[in-house]
């Protein structure tokens, strides 16, 4: 457990810093864009 540990907290830190979330950016989201295109339909 302890590695898997470490790795997550590695791929935390890295979206942290190449990827961070802001405002709004939830339209972005797969989930969210499909979710919407269901509903349209």
């Amino acid at each position: 457990m302890v590695r898997i540990n470490e790795r997550q907290t590695e791929i935390k830190e890295a979206y942290e810093t190449y990827a961070p979330r802001y405002e709004g950016d939830i339209e972005f989201d797969v989930r969210t864009i499909m979710g919407r295109r269901q509903t349209i339909r």
